[in-house]
């Protein structure tokens, strides 16, 4: 009972303190979110219907008081006071960078990150890093030769939730292309190292070039009919970092990927997880497109392909 008193005791001090600071300054933080409750929090209400009536009043949870109180601390112009700096430590902070993903405000535009040519030890491993830190899932086309080099890493791409796809083999232009037998030699080759390695069965795939490039033309159409065939399903884009063009700066990287965009509601973004300035400018890429949804490729989703 001597508990009991104590505690109704500090609760009731606390709501005179509040009290008096509702009367000096109706409008300081927090008041309006505490008065629209009915001074009780959502955990203060499910704690007083679980515990059989034990509380008299309803009262704020100590969460909701040191809220209230750093703001008005803050409002008050104490922010070199020791006490807004315990305040500042007892109020969590805002959502993180890191939670940027799950807490963002969906405005309908969508973006898939794909990265071509992996898989790199270096490289791709710091590009994952990014991707886990941001709570983000993108899409690897990756060449066959260098998953074999890389196995710890392709695995990694497919263990962390991202959609694997072939890009081909062996990145030889002239020797892929030189005929539809050869191109679909080469696929089967990178198709059985990412099923060896990964245990994944891919069913995306990324032509090198793209779809309908200079080295192509001749057979690019009997290629994608004997794909279609077997089920696979290509994916070009409709923006780029332009990162395997030449050297640039991370900061050159994200202006290329902003200009090629031009505003699309739906982007299917080129990069390179091969590239050092690739890995380096990713972070700052997903702070400057946050209005975008970021998402993997997946069989569902509406291709984007390059037209004749």
């Amino acid at each position: 009972m001597d508990t009991l008193f104590a505690v109704s005791t500090a609760a009731a001090g606390i709501l005179s303190v509040l009290a008096v600071l509702l009367a000096i300054r109706p409008g300081f933080p927090g008041t309006g979110w505490l008065i629209g409750n009915s001074m009780v929090s959502e955990g203060a209400t499910r704690q007083m219907r679980g515990d059989g009536g034990f509380a008299a009043y309803p009262v704020p949870l100590a969460g909701d008081v040191l809220q209230i109180a750093a703001g008005y601390a803050l409002q008050a112009g104490t922010h070199g006071s020791a006490l807004n700096q315990d305040m500042a430590q007892a109020v969590p902070d805002g959502p993180s960078a890191q939670d940027s993903q799950d807490t963002q405000t969906d405005t309908g535009k969508v973006m898939y990150l794909t990265f071509d040519d992996g898989s790199s030890q270096e490289n791709t491993n710091a590009v994952l890093d990014v991707l886990k830190k941001r709570n983000i899932k993108a899409t690897f086309f990756v060449v066959g030769e260098n998953v074999l080099k890389h196995p710890e890493t392709a695995q990694r791409i497919v263990a962390e939730g991202h959609t694997i796809g072939i890009h081909c083999h062996r990145h030889d232009y002239e020797a892929l292309y030189e005929s539809v037998d050869s191109y679909l030699e080469d696929f089967d080759k990178a198709y059985r190292a990412v099923l060896e390695v990964t245990g994944e069965k891919a069913r995306l795939y990324r032509f090198p070039g793209g779809s309908i490039n200079s080295y192509n033309q001749e057979v690019y159409s009997d290629i994608i009919a004997a794909m279609d065939a077997r089920g696979f399903i290509y994916f070009d884009w409709n923006a780029s970092l332009d990162d395997a063009l030449r050297k640039s700066s991370p900061g050159e990287l994200i202006d290329n990927a902003r200009k090629s965009m031009m505003g699309r509601q739906r982007v299917v973004l080129l990069g390179h997880d091969i590239v050092h300035s690739t890995s380096l400018c990713l972070d700052q890429l997903i702070n400057q497109f946050q209005e975008y949804r970021m998402e993997p490729l997946t069989p569902d989703v509406e291709p984007v392909q390059f037209k004749p």
